[in-house]
């Protein structure tokens, strides 16, 4: 497998051809502890030296609020590749390229823009850093011995960043190195080091890009890649000898690298391949690029610039190096590698990482013939962890950058596989753009940034799937992140505790581990007869600071740019005290729980309602207000479940007396465009698509019916259902050809009269990066009492923990209880959005069975004014209120806000929203 293996390495060769004066080794003498002259003109500090005797470049954040960025080891591959060719060629902060002129300039997509980021020179040998001894064999487990021990002393030298969230990330060879690393540090005993601990508990995710990870799974697909390229048909070996190269990495693994011998029949496979790629003058890592063959270094890329570039004087004293050469990739490290390790499947540790919470990003350009992504594809579905078959049963679906479509992704828990379109071996270097947005996203847990707007067919069964339904979590796709090099605005800082000049009180704090904003009344009233109403946003894992500041909060941002807040006249603080609360756990603000990250229905409610308990205790003027409410879209669960729990505790371990006054004050619920019935979302959206526009085609009613028939089943058999969720794929597939005929058509689900913004960086209808970047810029951050953290509009690790069951679930049967129990209830809904439609929620609030349900299904609609204008439509009886609000999609107080707001009041005060 010789031949094939050397461009694994990407540039493994270089030094071979270099003369020998080239690959002279250093002495350990450079290590400093000051930041260094730039390289080009770049703002980030970086340090430079030796730790562990490996030699490292370290770069600190470029990012306004430094904060907030964790910390990314890089490691090149090989074996031998130095550190510093990603550094230079691909993500640093600055890039030399294939410039004749051998010039840096300064990288806009580097990946400093949100991280610290350090380089490594690894294993010794490599780059800068010195042999231990050039002629002999060396092991991986020495090098991942070798590269805790530098993660050991980076802690040491840099303690102020050893509370950062950590992660590594690599390419090619690395595909063996990033596993063995990640796993040596959660594994190994806390008693080795001082900093053991720590680094585990630091450790989040790991990225492998277009990596060596299985060499099976690479020669298992290297020949249906090369004959399905779209830059000419390459003919692989035969079947026999593939197999029989296959045959050959299992009988290595299988005896302990006893039987490792050199394969002839791989080298066959690689070398037959690999030659028709070069015949063709094609680059064989990038088969969409023209080999330079005029390259000094005859490896397509043009390498030379890089080399000179910095064995140059001024960029050598850069690095402080002085006196010393640096080569790319070290011949004696890549000949005296270990064969049983480099035909290692590396999958096992992997899927122990995933197995202990430790994220995964798999990530490949589709134009690299040596790691092809077919491979990595194939390796990451094969996998043996827990959530095997929830992975390989997700679909690849659309992943959108900017607006278009930049590649295909396939997520299931913790482990993401990407795609990435006209990209060859080294992602950062042929899609900055899209790398970048691609390692914020991780780092940030967005997954799933995976969701595309158009959903394809979702799986039979698992824990994590992406249904239409969680589009009524409306925010669940605003998890997309801005990718530019400013990521957070850099506001100035003031002495005015105020987000816009509010004149509200606020507190903000943690009550049972749950973040919240609160907000007293805006009213120049005695406090005590203004209601508490609580917010509960969407999501699942949606913060619930996007109600407050694009909504019906006193502040409002809005979708312009540049990202400033003002003053809300329609602020719900005009007619009440506001509780905004970021739940489930791992929402917003709100830590995850690190003992158990799986988050279900009565686990969120039981905290929800502790919540409330501990804030009766901190806040004990406000214990004897009436108490309501209120949340939209998959809220339309949250509200009901927490409610039903207040008048029925038994599950939860509050005291008595807490619990006792919420039952006392609990008055009402509202829930806006909320996912409260699935069955009835499922069986109008057809209907009420056609009626919004004559051209859409509904769904048969056979499929209706038996999407309809499959929820039913998904029922908790208390409720009369069967515990069974494994037909609702029959509900995806019609939801899915609704949604495409909508976006085709170039609306807005969430408001059908809206155009989609496709100039927002988001790429999702609504302009959510204002919102963004105005939450996480320093001056805001510290007027929430969070310096020092970031903040996602919605988390991926919630979402991906949900249950069918829940999701499905109809909580109707908890409304019918309020009502019993004389909670009043409002159920309202903007008449243009798609997604959670008005004629659901009409549906299920006249077919819930409770006693007043024939008087409210004989209601008449009656006429909704404000100012002399028909705004809506009401049907109301016996503590039961229906509002349909005309020209509003599923965000009722920003497309109507002084309807909300008049409608908030007048349930508060309960008073008739029509007259009767």
């Amino acid at each position: 497998m010789r031949a094939f293996a050397m461009l694994w390495a990407l540039c493994v060769i270089l030094c071979a051809l270099l003369p020998s004066t080239d690959c002279l080794r250093v002495s350990m003498s450079s290590n400093t502890s000051t930041s260094l002259p730039s390289i080009c003109g770049e703002p980030e500090p970086h340090y430079t030296g030796f730790l562990n005797s490996l030699f490292y470049v370290f770069y600190e954040t470029r990012a306004v609020e430094k904060s907030h960025a964790p910390l990314v080891i890089w490691l090149s591959g090989g074996p031998g590749c130095s550190g510093l060719v990603a550094m230079l060629f691909e993500n640093g902060p600055c890039s030399v390229g294939e410039d004749p002129a051998a010039r840096a300039k300064l990288n806009a997509a580097s990946w400093t823009t949100v991280a610290n980021m350090v380089y490594i020179d690894q294993p010794h040998g490599t780059g800068f850093s010195p042999a231990r001894n050039a002629n002999a064999e060396w092991r991986e487990s020495t090098a991942m011995q070798d590269l805790i021990g530098f993660v050991d002393a980076f802690y040491i030298k840099y303690p102020t960043f050893a509370t950062k969230d950590l992660y590594i990330f690599g390419e090619s060879y690395a595909g063996h190195y990033i596993p063995d690393l990640a796993y040596g540090l959660v594994t190994r005993p806390t008693a080795t080091s001082s900093t053991a601990g720590a680094i585990a508990a630091n450790l989040k995710g790991v990225g492998i890009g277009n990596g060596l990870t299985s060499a099976k799974a690479v020669m298992s697909t290297v020949g249906e890649f090369g004959a399905t390229t779209s830059h000419g048909a390459f003919l692989s070996a035969s079947k026999e000898t593939i197999q029989s190269c296959k045959d050959a990495i299992d009988a290595c693994q299988a005896t302990g690298g006893g039987n490792c011998d050199p394969s002839d029949q791989c080298d066959v496979v690689e070398s037959y391949l690999l030659k028709q790629t070069k015949d063709a003058g094609r680059n064989y890592y990038d088969i969409r690029a023209t080999c330079h063959t005029d390259d000094a270094f005859h490896l397509c890329y043009r390498f030379q610039p890089l080399y000179s570039f910095v064995n140059a004087p001024t960029t050598i004293a850069a690095l402080g190096m002085t006196g010393h050469a640096w080569t790319l990739c070290n011949m004696d490290v890549f000949n005296h590698r270990s064969r049983p390790d480099y035909y290692a499947e590396s999958e096992v540790k992997v899927a122990a990482l995933l197995d202990r919470g430790v994220r995964v990003l798999v990530y490949a350009g589709d134009q690299d013939m040596v790691c092809n992504w077919m491979a990595q594809d194939l390796w990451t579905r094969e996998l043996p962890w827990t959530s095997h078959a929830a992975f390989d049963a997700q679909p690849i679906v659309p992943y959108v950058v900017g607006g278009r479509s930049a590649g295909e992704i396939r997520h299931a828990a913790g482990l993401t596989f990407l795609r990435v379109y006209q990209s060859g071996h080294m992602v950062p270097f042929d899609q900055p753009d899209v790398a970048l947005d691609m390692f914020h996203k991780f780092l940030q847990a967005l997954a799933p940034f995976i969701l595309p707007f158009v959903r394809a067919q979702a799986p039979l069964e698992t824990v994590d799937r992406m249904h239409w339904t969680a589009r009524c979590a409306l925010l669940l796709a605003a998890v997309y992140v801005c990718t530019d090099s400013s990521i957070f605005y850099a506001l100035e800082a003031d002495n005015d505790p105020s987000l816009c000049g509010e004149p509200e009180p606020r507190h903000t704090g943690f009550l049972n581990g749950l973040y919240y904003i609160f907000y007293e009344t805006r009213a120049k009233v005695l406090p005590e007869t203004v209601p508490l109403v609580v917010w509960l946003s969407g999501g699942p894992g949606c913060s619930s600071l996007v109600g407050m500041l694009f909504e019906n909060g006193p502040c409002s941002v809005g979708e312009e740019t540049p990202a400033t807040a003002t003053l809300n006249p329609h602020s719900w603080t005009n007619a009440a005290h506001m509780v905004y609360i970021d739940q489930p756990r791992g929402t917003g603000f709100s830590p995850a729980r690190a003992s158990s990250p799986d988050w279900d229905a009565s686990s969120s409610t039981d905290d929800l309602v502790q919540f409330l308990c501990d804030f009766y205790d901190k806040y004990p003027a406000f214990a004897a207000n009436d108490l309501y409410i209120f949340g939209e879209s998959y809220a339309g669960h949250f509200v009901p479940d927490l409610a039903a729990a207040i008048l029925n505790p038994a599950s939860v371990a509050a005291s008595s007396r807490q619990l006792q006054a919420l039952r006392v004050n609990l008055k009402g619920i509202g829930i806006g465009n909320g996912l409260t019935s699935a069955e009835a979302v499922y069986e109008t959206i057809g209907p009420y698509a056609v009626s919004t526009n004559a051209s859409f085609v509904p769904a048969s009613q056979q499929i209706v019916d038996a999407c309809e028939a499959a929820i039913q089943d998904c029922q908790d058999r208390r409720v009369g259902g069967h515990d069974d969720c494994s037909k609702l794929n029959i509900c995806d597939d019609y939801m899915a050809d609704i949604q495409a005929q909508v976006i085709k058509a170039g609306r807005n689900p969430y408001n059908i009269d809206a155009k989609c913004a496709t100039s927002d960086m988001f790429g999702l209808c609504y302009r959510f990066q204002p919102l963004y970047s105005f939450v996480n810029s320093y001056a805001v951050m510290t007027k929430l009492g969070m310096t020092g953290h970031s903040w996602t509009l919605c988390s991926s690790a919630v979402y991906a923990s949900h249950l069918d069951k829940d999701w499905f679930a109809e909580s109707e049967y908890k409304v019918a209880t309020l009502l019993e129990n004389n909670i009043r209830v409002l159920v309202f809904a903007g008449d243009r959005d798609i997604v959670c439609n008005w004629m659901a929620q009409d549906l299920w609030t006249r077919t819930m069975v409770w006693p007043g349900q024939a008087g409210f299904d004989a209601q008449p609609f009656q006429p909704y004014t404000l100012h002399g204008t028909q705004l809506g439509d009401v049907r109301s009886f016996d503590g039961l209120t229906f509002f349909r609000i005309f020209h509003s999609g599923h965000m009722v107080p920003l497309d109507q806000p002084a309807v909300a707001l008049d409608m908030f009041h007048k349930f508060l005060t309960n008073k008739p929203l029509a007259p009767s």
